[in-house]
């Protein structure tokens, strides 16, 4: 799974090294996955009323049901302090 977000993403911005992904388990066993982008590509993943990140989790949902699996994208917001 973070094989694929890892690709989209990094195709969409323009800092693909500070793409920063993150995978856990939650008691209902969905896999939670975080991702981090650079302050300034947050509008590039979220899209013109969320239609990029919705068709991202789109993309992972699909391929999770193929797996028998639930799956959660989260986009995290970066900090100013974890930037420098």
């Amino acid at each position: 799974m973070l094989k694929l977000v890892k690709y989209i993403v990094s195709n969409l911005v323009d800092f693909p090294d500070k793409i920063n992904l993150s995978e856990a388990i939650d008691e209902t066993n969905t896999i939670i996955i975080h991702l981090q982008v650079d302050p300034q590509d947050m509008g590039r993943v979220i899209g013109k009323n969320g239609k990029i990140i919705s068709a991202i989790r789109e993309l992972i949902r699909v391929k999770a049901v193929k797996q028998d699996k639930k799956v959660r994208l989260i986009l995290d917001e970066v900090s100013p302090e974890t930037t420098e």
